[in-house]
């Protein structure tokens, strides 16, 4: 049985600082900031969120068994794409391979792993057991391809962040809400944004998700990052100088590691720093630790390339998010919107089990053009009515 420490856990890390250069938008306080930036936006869905809350516990108090295909969890996912026409507007390709990465990273099997993982991080690799899968059946059981297109200028700096929320969105309690974007708006510390994930425990219903720009989906590290994130994970640094990120087997870490590599290997060991460098070094911990810091981690700043594990200890955090555990008699949920996505009732309502397969549409769509023109110019509208 596994001890129900994660809402302490996050709890603790709620006041920790952040200061550092951000490519990931995810960090302590982030949804309380905008909430503070932003109070009308914010406002304006607590109706909404009351309803999904109550609905949720609704299909939670239904739910009779967990589903494992093949002893792996299914998650349904939606990416919603926001688009003005440009190249924002990636392909289904691209977002069918940008799950396929996720799905080999989170479970131990990145492309890059056994070339770039010293073997000390190797040894406490984890594997989830889980995969992230695009929906076949949309929120009203319609058939989907579990991509939805939206086109608006929000996909240009939206402010707050979280508008291009309120343009597409299913329950979150039943499918991981994806949403792409071209660009974010400018951050105060002047970096550049490249995503952002809702923990669990943090902000609201309507809100759960993860954010990512458009260009981001194709190396698939940033959406691992993210979702690492929305499953319970903190940065590995602590999000402070020497930080601690709750994680037994995560050494500790300095500060987010850019462009470092397994050429570097072992980084950042004891407090002085090497010959021909100056500054800062480890943190106190790091005396005690040959191996220095686990830049290879997809929950640090590394490049895509050379990020490479989660450990077995990140996964017993996720596994926790996962897990849930539903309270009949008190109708709660012990860890935020996940349990019930896994579910045998969801998967079969999102059509994600093993083996599901789309209904084919039959019927044809006629129309015939009584008097007047049959063609029509751009600029021009037309009235189509069917048969029926």
């Amino acid at each position: 049985m596994r001890n129900k420490i994660l809402p302490l856990f996050l709890g603790a890390l709620l006041s920790a600082n952040f200061s550092f250069a951000q490519k990931c938008g995810t960090y302590e306080g982030s949804f309380e900031n905008e909430k503070n930036k932003f109070p009308e936006f914010y406002q304006s869905i607590e109706s909404k969120n009351s309803d999904l809350q109550q609905n949720h516990l609704k299909a939670l108090s239904q739910m009779t068994t967990v589903k494992e295909e093949n002893g792996v969890r299914i998650i349904p996912v939606v990416v919603h794409v926001i688009h003005d026409l440009g190249n924002e507007n990636i392909s289904d390709a691209s977002i069918q391979g940008a799950l396929d990465i996720l799905n080999a990273n989170i479970n131990g099997q990145g492309a890059n792993f056994l070339n770039k993982t010293p073997d000390i991080f190797a040894a406490v690799r984890g594997d989830l057991k889980v995969e992230f899968r695009l929906a076949k059946l949309d929120p009203n059981g319609n058939p989907t391809t579990g991509i939805n297109r939206v086109r608006s200028t929000l996909t240009d700096e939206p402010e707050p962040r979280d508008a291009v929320k309120s343009l597409s969105y299913w329950n979150s309690y039943q499918y991981l809400n994806i949403w792409t974007l071209k660009k974010f708006a400018p951050q105060d510390d002047g970096n550049t944004l490249l995503g952002y994930a809702q923990f669990p425990f943090s902000g609201s219903m309507s809100t759960d998700g993860v954010v990512l720009l458009a260009s981001q989906m194709v190396g698939g590290g940033t959406l691992t990052h993210e979702c690492g994130h929305w499953l319970g994970l903190r940065h590995v640094w602590g999000d402070a100088v020497c930080g601690d990120d709750g994680v037994k087997d995560t050494p500790p870490a300095r500060e987010p590691n850019f462009g470092i590599t397994i050429n570097h290997f072992p980084y950042h060991v004891g407090l002085a720093p090497p010959a021909g460098q100056t500054g800062a070094w480890g943190c106190i911990a790091d005396s005690l630790n040959p191996a220095g810091e686990m830049f290879v981690n997809y929950m640090d700043y590394s490049n895509d390339a050379d990020v490479t594990m989660f450990t077995k200890g990140q996964n017993a955090i996720m596994n926790e998010v996962l897990d849930g555990n539903y309270d009949e008699e008190t109708q709660t949920s012990g860890v935020g919107f996940r349990e019930y996505m896994w579910s045998n009732e969801n998967i079969s309502l999102t059509g994600t089990a093993d083996g599901y397969m789309t209904p084919t549409c039959t019927q044809e769509a006629t129309f015939n053009v009584i008097g007047g023109s049959s063609s029509i110019c751009a600029g021009e509208s037309i009235l189509l009515k069917g048969n029926k």
